[in-house]
């Protein structure tokens, strides 16, 4: 079955044209609710056709992909007509107060999202210049949104000036693209305000962060918003890490990653996860941050107590085939004996120099395993809290400096501790 020999393209230009003329007030212009009939009609025609047609056919696919685009166009007509009404409703005081609530209520967005809509209209939507190509369709989210900042940009420049800018925003998105009217729009804003960029850039730093979270299955779920500044740095770096993982693949014939790591998504968590193990195993004046490298994996001694598995400081269980080999750089893996007690870090033994005045790096690795934050009584502060490695029998009472004789302490509760046992 072919997907609609001679089938008549008009309705999409008639429902645009529609839209247009009734936003231009044309008396003889149809009805919302004719409008809506025409669109939702020729709409579901579209997608009858598209899953009549045989699979495979090709010819079919770029016919869908044509209406597909015709029904985007006629959407964002009526997304424009929308933006022009509510800013009539706002002139008329249709809701005292502000419009928002009726939004998020009507349009079934976010408070923040109806928030965004309404300032596109309050700065759209009145502006003569823009009912046609508000109501042509041709305006996607992103143009709309450079408008908008164009808009707030001249709020106080004369009409003019105003004028000016906007039909250049809009030149710029029509020849250009969305992309290059942002670009645009952010020169226009530092050129009136200069600074402005750099306020932007702080405020976006203070917004950043990273939220690392389990799931249920044991995978670990990372979220982050990065300001444009780090995230520049970031993205350059995955970028040209992935980059060099396909290159291996595909020209040397040679594979950096294992063979089960294919898409480009799968490429950019081993991209991210590479910059971490090479970031630990940096030396120390190079990453300009000095700090103990950390336990991945602790197991007993013994490989038959636990099956061949290792256990992630997380709590996650993990064959034990997977563990990087011994002297690998940074610490990676813990053996502990039948007490608990860490004796083991990378094969080398942990409590080498009794009589040392301080802990050494190792021990305080398996402190951090063992004790898992502040051991004093009642305090919850996690090894992050860069905690001090504390002798239960003092060092200058001869005190070794042995794991048995170490325990964790916050700052604060160090001293007390000391204090208490003067």
């Amino acid at each position: 079955m072919k997907y609609g020999d001679g089938y008549e393209e008009q309705w999409g230009r008639d429902v645009t044209k529609g839209i247009k003329n009734t936003a231009a007030g044309d008396p003889a212009a149809p009805s919302e609710t004719e409008i809506d009939s025409q669109i939702d009609t020729a709409a579901w025609q579209v997608l009858q056709r598209a899953r009549a047609a045989d699979t495979g056919d090709r010819g079919a696919g770029e016919e869908v992909l044509r209406d597909a685009a015709r029904i985007a166009r006629s959407v964002q007509a009526y997304q424009g007509l929308l933006l022009m009404m509510l800013a009539q409703a706002q002139r008329l005081g249709a809701v005292p107060g502000g419009l928002d609530t009726w939004i998020a209520t009507h349009l079934d967005v976010t408070g923040g999202t109806a928030i965004g809509i309404m300032k596109q209209a309050k700065a759209l939507g009145t502006d003569p210049q823009l009912t046609a190509p508000l109501a042509s369709g041709k305006l996607g989210a992103a143009t709309i949104s450079a408008l908008t900042r164009t808009a707030h940009a001249v709020r106080h420049e004369d009409e003019q000036t105003r004028a000016k800018a906007m039909a250049e925003t809009l030149e710029v998105a029509s020849r250009n693209g969305a992309d290059r009217a942002k670009r645009h729009v952010q020169v226009l804003e530092e050129t009136i305000n200069p600074g402005r960029a750099g306020q932007h850039l702080a405020k976006a730093r203070e917004r950043s962060f990273l939220k690392v979270s389990s799931t249920e299955s044991g995978m670990c779920r990372i979220e982050g918003l990065l300001d444009p500044e780090r995230a520049t740095i970031f993205r350059a770096v995955i970028d040209q890490t992935v980059s060099a993982f396909l290159r291996a693949r595909q020209y040397d014939h040679t594979e950096l990653v294992p063979e089960d790591v294919r898409t480009t998504e799968q490429l950019q968590a081993e991209a991210l996860v590479r910059m971490a193990q090479n970031f630990a195993a940096t030396d120390a004046a190079a990453r300009e941050i000095a700090f103990t490298l950390p336990t991945l994996y602790t197991a007993p001694l013994d490989p038959q107590q636990d099956a061949g598995l290792a256990e992630s400081v997380y709590g996650d269980m993990i064959p034990r085939t997977i563990l990087p080999p011994p002297g690998a750089p940074g610490a990676h893996l813990l053996h502990y004996g039948e007490d608990g007690q860490p004796v083991l870090l990378d094969q080398a033994i942990i409590d080498q120099n009794p009589a040392a005045r301080l802990a050494s790096a190792s021990q305080r690795t398996a402190l951090a395993w063992r004790d898992r934050g502040c051991t004093f009584l009642g305090c919850r502060r996690p090894p992050t809290f860069a905690l001090h490695a504390h002798h239960k029998i003092p060092h200058s009472h001869h005190g070794p400096t042995v794991l048995d004789n170490l325990t964790l302490l916050c700052s604060p509760h160090h001293v007390l501790t000391h204090h208490d046992q003067r």
